[in-house]
C-alpha cells in the first residue's frame, strides 16, 4: 500500500489521464520528427547551395539554422511531452512504499526553478578545453534543476510535492499532489508524519513560512535539509525572521561567487545546502565548492554539475539515515570523456618534453 494523500485531492479522470499520455507520445515522437527534419534540412542546403556557402562568410550560417530552428522547437516540444507524461503523487506513493520525500517550496519559485543549461552556460567555457565537453552533454541535457534534485533524491524515496493551484500540466520533477486551499495545511501535515526527508528550499511567502515552522517542529533534524538559492543579502533578510524556528538557528552565509563563476557554473539557481546533526547543529554547504574524491573522478566524468553537486553534497544525510549509496556505474561514454579531458595535459607535456628535449641540443 502507498502512502495515503489527507483533504480533498483533485485527481484526473481515466479519460483524462489517457488522452494526457497519448498526446505526451504525441509531441515526444513530433519531437524527434522535427529534430531529423531540420538535420535533412542542412544537408539539403548543403547540397544544393554549395555555392553560395562556400563564396560567403556567411554560409556556415545558412547551412546550421535548419538545425539550430529544429533544436529549439525539439527541445520545447520534449519537455512538453514530459510533462504530459509526468505521475501523479498518488500513482508514485502506490508503486514505492518508501517513506516518502516531501519536497516543498514557494509556488511563486516554480518558475525560477525549471532552468536549464539554456540560460546558465558561461560563455568562456568554449575557450576552455576542459570544461567545454561537459558543456556540450548539457546543451542536450533536458532536465530541470528540480528534476536532478529529484532523481538524486530518489535515493531516499519517493519525491512528492503539493502541485501549484491552477496550472494545467505538472512541473517535472518532484510528483505533484493537488488540493484545495482549505486542506493544503492538511495534506503538508500527513505528508510530514510520514516522511522519510523533508526539503525545503527556501522562500518568502506566508504559506512557506509555516511549512518551515511545522517542519522544525514535526521532523527530525536529520531528516530535513535545507536548499539555499538565495544572495547573500536576501539569505540574511530570511534568517532574520526564520531562524528562531531552529534550535540552533542557521549558519553564515558562506558562497563563493567567484569559484561559482570561474570554477563551477551550471549549478543553476541554487547556491547552497544546509543539513542538520542529530542536535540541530546546522551544516553550510556551497555547491561550488563540491569536490568529489580522485577514485570517483571517472564515475562522475560526463554527469551534469549539478548533479554531482548534488550527490556528493548528500552524502552525510545518506549516512544520518542509513541510506547505501551506490557511485555511478563505469560507462564508455564517461570513459571516453575522462580521455578528452585528458588530452590539453597529453599536449601541455609533450610540449614540455620537446622543449627540454630542444633545450638539451
Amino acid at each position: 500500500m502507498g502512502t495515503p494523500v489527507a483533504g480533498p485531492v483533485f485527481q484526473q479522470s481515466l479519460q483524462d489521464r489517457e488522452r494526457l499520455r497519448k498526446k505526451g507520445i504525441f509531441l515526444k515522437w513530433c519531437s524527434i520528427a522535427v529534430l531529423l527534419l531540420g538535420v535533412a534540412g542542412s544537408v539539403i542546403v548543403g547540397f544544393t547551395l554549395t555555392d553560395v556557402i562556400n563564396s560567403n562568410d556567411w554560409g556556415g550560417f545558412l547551412l546550421a539554422a535548419p538545425v539550430a530552428v529544429s533544436g529549439g522547437i525539439w527541445y520545447s516540444l520534449y519537455a512538453r511531452s514530459k510533462r504530459c507524461l509526468a505521475l501523479s503523487a498518488q500513482d508514485v506513493l502506490a508503486h514505492d512504499t518508501r517513506p516518502p520525500v516531501i519536497y516543498l517550496r514557494s509556488f511563486k519559485d516554480d518558475g525560477k526553478n525549471v532552468r536549464t543549461f539554456k540560460n546558465s552556460f558561461p560563455l568562456w567555457r568554449v575557450l576552455h578545453p576542459m570544461k567545454l565537453w561537459g558543456s556540450v552533454l548539457n546543451a542536450f541535457d533536458t532536465r530541470t534543476e528540480e528534476e536532478v534534485l529529484a532523481e538524486v533524491l530518489h535515493q531516499i524515496g519517493p519525491v512528492v510535492g503539493i502541485g501549484r493551484p491552477g496550472e494545467k500540466l505538472p512541473q517535472l520533477g518532484a510528483a505533484r499532489v493537488y488540493v484545495d486551499d482549505d486542506h493544503w495545511q492538511e495534506t503538508v501535515h500527513s505528508f510530514l508524519s510520514r516522511a522519510g526527508l523533508v526539503v525545503l528550499r527556501l522562500g518568502k511567502t506566508p504559506g512557506f513560512f509555516w511549512e518551515v515552522e511545522q517542519s522544525t517542529v514535526k521532523m527530525n533534524p536529520t531528516r530535513l535539509i535545507v536548499l539555499v538559492p538565495l544572495s547573500h543579502r536576501k539569505y540574511d533578510q530570511f534568517c532574520e525572521r526564520a531562524a528562531t524556528h531552529f534550535p540552533k538557528g542557521l549558519p553564515a552565509y558562506k558562497c563563493s561567487q567567484m569559484r561559482r563563476l570561474f570554477g563551477a557554473n551550471l549549478l543553476g539557481n541554487l547556491k547552497a545546502m544546509i543539513y542538520f546533526e542529530p542536535d540541530w547543529t546546522p551544516v553550510f554547504v556551497d555547491l561550488a565548492r563540491i569536490r568529489w574524491p580522485w577514485k570517483y573522478k571517472l564515475r562522475m566524468a560526463g554527469r551534469r554539475d549539478l548533479l554531482n553537486a548534488y550527490d556528493w553534497a548528500l552524502q552525510p544525510v545518506y549516512k544520518q539515515l542509513a541510506v547505501t549509496w551506490e557511485p555511478p556505474a563505469y560507462t564508455p561514454g564517461r570513459v571516453a570523456t575522462v580521455l578528452y579531458k585528458s588530452v590539453p595535459l597529453l599536449l601541455l607535456a609533450g610540449l614540455v618534453v620537446l622543449i627540454a628535449v630542444v633545450s638539451m641540443r
